[in-house]
């Protein structure tokens, strides 16, 4: 989830459950991920149903592309997908789970990673949802990477990240 949501740039919200009362037609599931082509590299698009500035109502879609490098999202997305469809999740099921099935809620998760960085000797204090925004943005502006429209999720359209 951290991979994805760093190299998406998205609200922690978007990603998982606010509650543990989860909705497929307001939460993420496995349906509202897809994978395609893209000049011969895979590449993923995740369909956002509702989002902070999402004020028509009609969702919003964020690609990722292969990057080559290490910390691909697209490899995280394609290697996640294998062990959840190993699973037998159905279509309309949680994105993002927990071991037990159910649908990764935003305070288990940041409850899980402040336990992380507790254990590897970082002051969790300073990490919250909006890292993973916070964090994305300034590494992918030093990077070698090029925002050809940087619309939706901020303002108007979509994002596309090459």
């Amino acid at each position: 989830m951290l991979n994805v949501g760093y190299y998406g740039l998205f609200r922690c919200g978007e990603l998982l459950c606010e509650s543990q009362a989860f909705d497929p037609k307001r939460d993420l599931t496995l349906s509202d991920i897809s994978v395609h082509s893209f000049n011969g590299s895979p590449s993923v698009t995740i369909h956002l149903k509702t989002s902070k500035t999402d004020t028509s109502g009609l969702g919003t879609d964020v690609y990722l592309f292969n990057t080559g490098q290490d910390l691909c999202p697209v490899t995280y997305v394609l290697a996640y997908l294998k062990v959840i469809s190993s699973m037998g999740m159905g279509p309309q099921e949680p994105f993002f789970i927990m071991p037990d099935r159910s649908a990764m809620t935003r305070s288990k998760y940041l409850e899980m990673l402040h336990h992380v960085l507790k254990k590897i000797g970082i002051d969790p204090s300073g990490y919250s949802g909006h890292s993973l925004r916070k964090g994305g943005g300034p590494q992918i502006s030093t990077a070698d990477i090029y925002l050809t429209l940087l619309l939706e999720p901020w303002d108007v359209g979509l994002v596309i990240v090459i």
